[in-house]
Protein backbone atom coordinates (compact mmCIF):
# COMPACT_ATOMS: atom_id res chain seq x y z
CA UNK A 1 0.00 0.00 0.00
CA UNK A 2 1.35 3.58 -1.03
CA UNK A 3 1.88 5.71 1.58
CA UNK A 4 -0.65 8.29 0.94
CA UNK A 5 -1.35 9.24 4.48
CA UNK A 6 1.40 8.71 7.35
CA UNK A 7 4.45 10.82 5.49
CA UNK A 8 6.42 9.99 8.52
CA UNK A 9 5.80 6.58 8.96
CA UNK A 10 9.47 5.36 10.92
CA UNK A 11 8.31 8.60 13.15
CA UNK A 12 5.21 7.00 13.60
CA UNK A 13 6.20 3.14 14.32
CA UNK A 14 8.37 4.71 16.84
CA UNK A 15 5.89 6.63 18.91
CA UNK A 16 3.69 3.95 18.82
CA UNK A 17 5.73 1.81 20.30
CA UNK A 18 6.72 3.87 22.87
CA UNK A 19 2.93 4.81 23.51
CA UNK A 20 1.97 0.57 23.42
CA UNK A 21 4.88 -0.18 26.13
CA UNK A 22 3.66 2.80 28.60
CA UNK A 23 -0.06 1.42 28.26
CA UNK A 24 1.24 -2.10 28.87
CA UNK A 25 3.90 -0.59 32.01
CA UNK A 26 0.42 1.06 33.47
CA UNK A 27 -2.66 -1.14 32.78
CA UNK A 28 -1.76 -4.39 31.42
CA UNK A 29 -4.89 -5.56 31.40
CA UNK A 30 -5.73 -3.62 28.66
CA UNK A 31 -2.83 -5.33 26.50
CA UNK A 32 -4.69 -8.76 27.22
CA UNK A 33 -8.01 -7.18 26.40
CA UNK A 34 -6.80 -6.02 22.91
CA UNK A 35 -5.94 -9.52 22.49
CA UNK A 36 -8.67 -10.89 23.47
CA UNK A 37 -11.09 -8.94 21.02
CA UNK A 38 -9.06 -9.64 18.36
CA UNK A 39 -9.16 -13.50 18.82
CA UNK A 40 -12.63 -13.67 19.09
CA UNK A 41 -13.12 -11.01 15.59
CA UNK A 42 -15.67 -12.88 13.54
CA UNK A 43 -15.00 -14.11 10.00
CA UNK A 44 -18.59 -13.70 8.30
CA UNK A 45 -17.17 -15.42 5.49
CA UNK A 46 -17.69 -19.07 7.34
CA UNK A 47 -19.80 -17.88 10.38
CA UNK A 48 -23.50 -18.38 10.68
CA UNK A 49 -25.29 -15.62 9.47
CA UNK A 50 -27.06 -16.02 12.50
CA UNK A 51 -23.64 -15.25 14.79
CA UNK A 52 -22.63 -12.29 12.08
CA UNK A 53 -26.36 -10.62 13.04
CA UNK A 54 -25.27 -10.90 16.81
CA UNK A 55 -22.50 -8.69 16.33
CA UNK A 56 -24.41 -6.21 13.74
CA UNK A 57 -27.66 -5.58 15.59
CA UNK A 58 -26.59 -4.12 18.35
CA UNK A 59 -24.37 -1.11 17.19
CA UNK A 60 -26.84 1.31 17.06
CA UNK A 61 -27.38 1.32 20.91
CA UNK A 62 -24.16 2.09 21.15
CA UNK A 63 -24.36 5.27 19.09
CA UNK A 64 -23.96 8.87 20.49
CA UNK A 65 -24.50 7.19 24.15
CA UNK A 66 -22.68 5.89 27.02
CA UNK A 67 -21.21 2.53 26.33
CA UNK A 68 -23.07 1.58 30.24
CA UNK A 69 -26.00 2.91 28.89
CA UNK A 70 -26.02 0.94 25.41
CA UNK A 71 -25.32 -2.27 27.42
CA UNK A 72 -28.28 -2.27 29.17
CA UNK A 73 -30.71 -1.47 26.40
CA UNK A 74 -28.56 -4.86 24.61
CA UNK A 75 -29.68 -6.58 27.97
CA UNK A 76 -33.25 -5.85 27.95
CA UNK A 77 -33.65 -6.48 24.24
CA UNK A 78 -31.41 -9.58 24.24
CA UNK A 79 -34.36 -11.81 24.93
CA UNK A 80 -36.67 -10.74 21.66
CA UNK A 81 -33.49 -11.06 19.51
CA UNK A 82 -33.70 -14.93 18.57
CA UNK A 83 -35.26 -14.59 15.20
CA UNK A 84 -34.97 -10.86 14.47
CA UNK A 85 -33.13 -11.78 11.46
CA UNK A 86 -36.06 -13.07 10.26
CA UNK A 87 -39.24 -11.12 11.76
CA UNK A 88 -38.07 -7.67 12.24
CA UNK A 89 -39.96 -5.69 9.66
CA UNK A 90 -42.46 -8.46 8.92
CA UNK A 91 -45.80 -7.13 9.93
CA UNK A 92 -46.68 -10.23 11.81
CA UNK A 93 -44.15 -9.89 14.48
CA UNK A 94 -42.74 -6.44 14.24
CA UNK A 95 -42.75 -3.85 11.17
CA UNK A 96 -41.81 0.07 12.63
CA UNK A 97 -42.98 2.60 10.10
CA UNK A 98 -41.40 6.02 10.12
CA UNK A 99 -44.17 8.52 9.47
CA UNK A 100 -42.14 11.88 10.73
CA UNK A 101 -38.99 13.21 10.60
CA UNK A 102 -37.94 14.17 13.85
CA UNK A 103 -36.17 11.18 14.61
CA UNK A 104 -38.58 11.25 17.89
CA UNK A 105 -40.31 8.21 19.24
CA UNK A 106 -43.80 10.41 18.02
CA UNK A 107 -42.50 9.88 14.38
CA UNK A 108 -42.52 6.11 14.82
CA UNK A 109 -45.27 3.28 14.26
CA UNK A 110 -45.04 0.01 15.57
CA UNK A 111 -47.17 -2.70 14.21
CA UNK A 112 -47.10 -6.96 15.41
CA UNK A 113 -46.84 -9.16 18.01
CA UNK A 114 -43.82 -7.74 19.99
CA UNK A 115 -45.02 -4.02 19.31
CA UNK A 116 -45.88 -4.04 23.24
CA UNK A 117 -43.28 -5.50 24.57
CA UNK A 118 -40.39 -3.73 22.53
CA UNK A 119 -41.95 -0.54 22.84
CA UNK A 120 -41.71 -1.59 26.87
CA UNK A 121 -38.21 -1.20 27.05
CA UNK A 122 -37.86 2.48 27.22
CA UNK A 123 -34.98 2.37 24.05
CA UNK A 124 -35.43 5.03 21.43
CA UNK A 125 -37.48 4.06 18.71
CA UNK A 126 -34.91 5.51 16.10
CA UNK A 127 -32.25 3.05 17.18
CA UNK A 128 -34.74 0.28 17.44
CA UNK A 129 -35.77 1.32 13.87
CA UNK A 130 -32.06 1.10 12.35
CA UNK A 131 -31.87 -2.73 13.72
CA UNK A 132 -34.84 -3.44 11.83
CA UNK A 133 -33.78 -1.45 8.80
CA UNK A 134 -30.12 -3.49 8.95
CA UNK A 135 -32.02 -6.85 9.40
CA UNK A 136 -34.54 -6.20 6.06
CA UNK A 137 -31.18 -5.41 4.05
CA UNK A 138 -29.51 -8.26 5.47
CA UNK A 139 -32.42 -10.74 4.44
CA UNK A 140 -32.03 -8.76 1.10
CA UNK A 141 -28.47 -9.98 0.83
CA UNK A 142 -29.50 -14.09 1.32
CA UNK A 143 -31.19 -15.05 -1.83
CA UNK A 144 -29.33 -17.97 -2.25
CA UNK A 145 -26.39 -16.69 -0.34
CA UNK A 146 -25.69 -18.34 3.40
CA UNK A 147 -22.58 -15.94 4.09
CA UNK A 148 -24.00 -12.70 2.56
CA UNK A 149 -21.37 -10.04 3.86
CA UNK A 150 -18.39 -12.74 2.44
CA UNK A 151 -17.63 -10.64 -0.13
CA UNK A 152 -15.84 -7.71 2.21
CA UNK A 153 -13.16 -10.78 3.20
CA UNK A 154 -12.05 -10.38 -0.35
CA UNK A 155 -8.41 -8.30 -0.30
CA UNK A 156 -9.11 -6.67 -3.39
CA UNK A 157 -12.22 -5.12 -1.91
CA UNK A 158 -11.89 -1.36 -1.50
CA UNK A 159 -12.57 -0.01 1.76
CA UNK A 160 -15.08 2.29 0.40
CA UNK A 161 -16.83 -0.43 -1.31
CA UNK A 162 -16.90 -2.44 2.46
CA UNK A 163 -18.26 0.62 4.03
CA UNK A 164 -20.99 1.15 1.64
CA UNK A 165 -21.16 -3.03 1.89
CA UNK A 166 -22.31 -1.78 5.51
CA UNK A 167 -25.08 0.80 4.67
CA UNK A 168 -28.03 -0.58 6.12
CA UNK A 169 -29.97 2.53 5.81
CA UNK A 170 -31.46 4.72 8.48
CA UNK A 171 -29.29 5.55 11.67
CA UNK A 172 -26.27 3.53 10.10
CA UNK A 173 -24.08 6.66 9.69
CA UNK A 174 -19.99 5.78 9.21
CA UNK A 175 -18.92 5.25 12.75
CA UNK A 176 -21.58 2.94 13.54
CA UNK A 177 -20.92 1.35 10.10
CA UNK A 178 -17.22 1.06 11.30
CA UNK A 179 -17.91 -0.01 14.68
CA UNK A 180 -19.33 -3.21 12.76
CA UNK A 181 -16.49 -3.50 10.95
CA UNK A 182 -14.23 -3.61 14.16
CA UNK A 183 -15.63 -6.69 15.95
CA UNK A 184 -15.15 -8.13 11.71
CA UNK A 185 -11.60 -7.65 12.38
CA UNK A 186 -11.48 -5.05 9.10
CA UNK A 187 -11.62 -1.53 10.49
CA UNK A 188 -10.80 0.31 13.51
CA UNK A 189 -13.60 2.64 15.07
CA UNK A 190 -12.41 6.55 14.76
CA UNK A 191 -13.74 7.64 17.67
CA UNK A 192 -12.88 10.09 20.09
CA UNK A 193 -10.06 8.49 22.11
CA UNK A 194 -8.67 6.87 19.10
CA UNK A 195 -8.86 10.43 17.22
CA UNK A 196 -6.29 11.98 19.90
CA UNK A 197 -3.99 9.11 19.63
CA UNK A 198 -4.02 9.50 15.75
CA UNK A 199 -3.48 13.31 15.61
CA UNK A 200 -0.88 12.85 17.85
CA UNK A 201 0.99 10.46 16.40
CA UNK A 202 0.46 12.71 12.92
CA UNK A 203 -1.31 9.79 10.96
CA UNK A 204 -3.43 11.50 8.95
CA UNK A 205 -2.19 15.44 8.92
CA UNK A 206 -5.10 16.43 6.70
CA UNK A 207 -7.34 16.18 9.53
CA UNK A 208 -7.78 18.96 11.92
CA UNK A 209 -6.98 18.58 15.26
CA UNK A 210 -10.21 18.07 17.63
CA UNK A 211 -12.39 16.09 15.25
CA UNK A 212 -14.17 14.05 17.48
CA UNK A 213 -17.18 12.91 14.81
CA UNK A 214 -14.78 12.55 11.17
CA UNK A 215 -16.83 12.61 8.03
CA UNK A 216 -16.99 9.26 5.71
CA UNK A 217 -14.27 10.83 3.94
CA UNK A 218 -11.94 11.25 7.09
CA UNK A 219 -13.23 7.91 8.35
CA UNK A 220 -11.99 6.02 5.30
CA UNK A 221 -8.21 8.21 5.81
CA UNK A 222 -8.11 6.84 9.09
CA UNK A 223 -8.57 3.48 8.15
CA UNK A 224 -6.34 3.63 5.23
CA UNK A 225 -3.93 5.28 7.76
CA UNK A 226 -4.05 2.30 10.22
CA UNK A 227 -3.88 -0.15 7.97
CA UNK A 228 -0.71 1.23 6.82
CA UNK A 229 0.30 1.41 10.41
CA UNK A 230 -0.86 -2.26 11.31
CA UNK A 231 1.28 -3.86 7.76
CA UNK A 232 4.88 -1.32 9.15
CA UNK A 233 3.99 -3.28 12.54
CA UNK A 234 3.39 -6.52 11.12
CA UNK A 235 6.66 -5.92 9.17
CA UNK A 236 9.50 -4.70 11.73
CA UNK A 237 7.50 -6.80 14.64
CA UNK A 238 6.16 -10.15 13.23
CA UNK A 239 6.36 -12.17 16.31
CA UNK A 240 4.57 -9.85 18.55
CA UNK A 241 1.15 -10.73 16.27
CA UNK A 242 -0.27 -7.12 15.20
CA UNK A 243 -3.96 -7.77 14.45
CA UNK A 244 -6.30 -4.32 13.68
CA UNK A 245 -8.47 -4.79 15.87
CA UNK A 246 -5.95 -4.89 18.84
CA UNK A 247 -4.67 -1.98 17.35
CA UNK A 248 -8.13 -0.24 17.25
CA UNK A 249 -8.59 -0.92 20.90
CA UNK A 250 -4.67 0.30 22.01
CA UNK A 251 -5.02 3.54 19.85
CA UNK A 252 -8.63 3.61 21.85
CA UNK A 253 -7.04 2.85 25.08
CA UNK A 254 -3.90 4.85 24.67
CA UNK A 255 -5.75 8.14 25.04
CA UNK A 256 -8.90 7.22 27.45
CA UNK A 257 -5.93 5.89 29.82
CA UNK A 258 -4.17 8.95 29.98
CA UNK A 259 -0.95 7.68 27.97
CA UNK A 260 -1.29 10.50 25.71
CA UNK A 261 1.39 13.10 26.82
CA UNK A 262 0.16 16.32 28.11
Amino acid sequence: MSRINIPNIDQVVDEYKILESKLKLKRPGEIYEAEQLADNVIDPSNTPIEKVWRCIWEKPLYANTRVETADKWITKLEPYMKNSLNTWGEQEDLLITKKGSSGKNIDFIFEGNLKSEIKGLSISYARLYSIQCAAISIRGMMTNNLYPLSNIMNQNYSFKKMMKQMSFGYGWGPITRLHALTDLGLAVKPDLHVCRTIHHLGMCPEIPKGVEQPSTKQCISINVACIELLNELQKRFPIEGHRLRSLDYKLMRISKREILPK
